[in-house]
């Protein structure tokens, strides 16, 4: 009985000091150390129950062949040189390079010297056990009050990372209760029989590992009837690609890459060929296509954001009516953007641990899935399998042409600077680019985008699938099927590379395609739109009211159905990199001013569709104009609240996805 409970118990303590140990480096590690309970269970408990896998067997062989009086000091330290060996390797992981990789031989010499140090430790441990003479039992019951210890504070910290903040008064108390806690259950565990402890300790290992294990189902939304039978509009279904030029497509404005499954879907519906984003990059312009709020209203502009609390999206106005809900697609940047979404499916996926924990880098190896152009397709097939016979709005997004540009071979063109510069701009660094330190000569230049337009060709390729899906299921003909880009992609134009620093047109003009049920409208619609507009446009297509209470953008309705149409001036901003700047477009001029300089720009986007010429100075009365309207704006902006502006850390996955499109440095 006491080998057994020595075995337990000694097991028990190790495992829980290397699963504390896994979690103090993994938050330590962290820039701002903080971490909710659920984030930690699922790796720990991994860890846990694999030492426990590992060290119970070790002991058992070791502790069933030692003599009596060897045992204790044997136990400890095989106990203390698991824990240490752990500690050693997790650390070299910390230190950015891996144990395990490289040549054999270099991975043998850099694993040599950590086993040395935790056997020494080990070795120490046992010659210290044996001067001091400690019996069985009494070492049982020191790794049991170890244990205890260990998930004493264990929970302790966890309380304290589930409660966002504790004022002065209130965390002294819990302090001072989990000391005291802590202080009673080690005595209870001296005193207590060994016999009677080493089944509770086991247990409590197991219901660790059946806790962690565990996590709660994925929930939806509620399903409302729609009032008076189906609805007019039941299948809308929203295609966003990422960082797509209007004149990166064939169609009436265009030298375009051949994009046959676009160009078949304009031919079927509306085309304005005077579309513009609200914002030059991802989030801000995202933000007000689901809001239908301005970029210069909703201000939101940072990385990883989320929708505002005080705005109503269009998804939450759909989901509310009735319809299903599903978002999928693949940018980092959007992770938070599912608010509404019965089913969210966006990779790269946060998976709910801690991603620099030990078991979380093993689930993430396990269980991550990513995403790609071609992946996509896929999913919406199998989302519409099971979901295509209720209404619903679908929203597919494609991260490609995005930044780098590694379109497959079956895309890439037959020109020689392919042969001589290569097949994708994996290797380059977007900050190279952006400095000028990488792609200087006009060769270089072309070539970026070549590779540019092959991943065009690709994406395109992509949303064809999409689009015979919805054939296959018999859900294209009813279908209001809307194409957009969120913002383009400058290409030296104005001396410059890249989105998210200017207001000119190769950036903020986007594509922007309405294919309405049946096809009953067709053309080209050159009346200047914003794409803030997309959600009261399909709010009212299905018969819904939205955004009551926000400043959003008017539906484009009426540009198909009232000859007589307003025109009203579009409104630009949201730039991420070097000046801050704020634009109108208004009676086919664009305005740009700079709110950190005395910069001021007009161009006349019909006479100089290249906006090459600034007549800032020529024509004052426009620029005045131009000045007005956007001092105009002031009386409706409004700053988001702090909880809204700020978001959460980004866990590794994110960071490094955010990292590979140049968000992060």
């Amino acid at each position: 009985m006491e080998t057994r409970a020595l075995l337990v118990s000694t097991a028990c303590a190790a495992s829980l000091a290397i699963g504390a140990l896994d979690a103090v480096l993994a938050l330590a590690s962290e820039p701002h150390g903080a971490a909710s309970l659920r984030s930690l269970l699922l790796p720990a408990t991994l860890v846990v129950g694999a030492a426990l896998l590992l060290i119970t067997p070790t002991l058992w062989v070791v502790l069933r062949r030692a003599p009596g009086e060897l045992r204790p000091a044997l136990a400890i330290s095989l106990g203390v040189g698991a824990v240490v060996l752990f500690g050693l390797l997790w650390v070299a992981e910390l230190n950015r390079f891996s144990m395990w990789t490289g040549e054999p031989l270099a991975a043998l010499f850099r694993v040599v010297p950590v086993a040395a140090a935790a056997a020494l430790t080990a070795v120490g441990a046992y010659a210290t056990a044996r001067s001091r003479g400690f019996d069985p039992a009494r070492v049982a019951r020191i790794m049991a009050a170890l244990a205890l210890l260990v998930s004493i504070v264990l929970g302790i910290q966890s309380v304290l990372w589930l409660v966002p903040a504790f004022d002065g008064t209130t965390s002294l108390a819990v302090s001072a209760a989990m000391v005291l806690l802590g202080g009673a259950g080690l005595f209870l565990v001296a005193r207590a029989s060994i016999a009677w402890l080493a089944g509770p300790m086991a247990l409590a290992v197991v219901a660790l590992l059946v806790a962690g294990a565990v996590e709660p189902l994925p929930r939806s939304a509620p399903q409302t009837e729609f009032p008076g039978g189906e609805p007019t509009l039941a299948r809308i279904v929203l295609i966003t690609v990422d960082t797509l030029r209007d004149d990166a497509i064939a169609g009436p404005r265009g030298e375009g890459a051949a994009t046959p499954n676009i160009g078949s879907l304009a031919a079927e519906g509306l085309r304005f060929t005077n579309a513009f984003s609200p914002a030059p990059w991802t989030i801000p312009a995202f933000v007000s296509l689901m809001t239908g709020v301005s970029a210069d209203l909703h201000r939101v502009n940072h990385d990883f954001a989320e929708i505002p609390e005080s705005l109503e999206t269009l998804a939450e106005v759909l989901s509310a009516a009735g319809y299903r809900t599903a978002g999928i697609g693949h940018h980092p940047q959007l992770l938070r953007m599912g608010r509404g979404f019965q089913h969210f499916d966006f990779t790269p996926v946060r998976l709910p641990y801690h991603e620099k924990m030990t078991g979380g880098r093993v689930l993430r190896r396990l269980l991550e899935r990513n995403y790609g152009t071609d992946d996509i397709p896929e999913a919406v097939d199998h989302w519409l399998a099971s979901n295509g016979s209720e209404p619903f709005l679908l929203w597919v997004h494609f991260l490609d042409p995005h930044f780098p540009y590694t379109a497959p071979a079956r895309f890439l063109p037959d020109d020689p600077l392919i042969d001589r510069l290569g097949a994708d701009s994996g290797d380059i660094r977007s900050s190279e680019v952006r400095m000028g330190r990488r792609v200087r000569g006009a060769d270089e230049q072309r070539w970026m985008r070549l590779l540019y337009d092959a991943e065009v060709r690709w994406v395109d390729d992509a949303i064809g699938r999409v689009l015979r899906s919805l054939e296959e299921y018999q859900l294209y003909d009813d279908a209001l099927i809307i194409l957009v880009s969120d913002h383009g992609e400058e290409f030296w134009e104005h001396g410059a590379w890249e989105h998210g620093h200017s207001l000119y047109d190769e950036v903020v003009r986007v594509p922007f395609i309405v294919r309405l049920p049946g096809a009953e409208k067709r053309g080209v619609i050159e009346t200047p739109v914003s794409t803030s507009a997309i959600g009261e446009t399909i709010a009212e297509l299905a018969g819904v009211e939205a955004f009551s209470g926000q400043e959003s953008s008017a539906s484009l309705v009426p540009l198909w159905t009232d000859e007589a149409a307003s025109r009203n001036p579009l409104y630009l901003t949201g730039t991420e990199y070097f000046e801050r700047l704020e634009g109108v477009v208004f009676d086919g001029l664009k305005y740009v001013q700079s709110t950190t300089s005395d910069a001021e720009e007009l161009y006349d986007l019909v006479a100089d569709p290249g906006e090459t010429r600034s007549l800032i100075g020529d024509r004052p009365g426009e620029a005045a104009r131009g000045r007005e309207l956007l001092e105009g704006r002031e009386p409706l902006r409004r700053a988001p609240a702090a909880s809204d502006a700020e978001g959460p850390l980004l866990d590794r996955v994110v960071e490094e996805a955010l990292r590979e499109l140049g968000y992060v440095e």
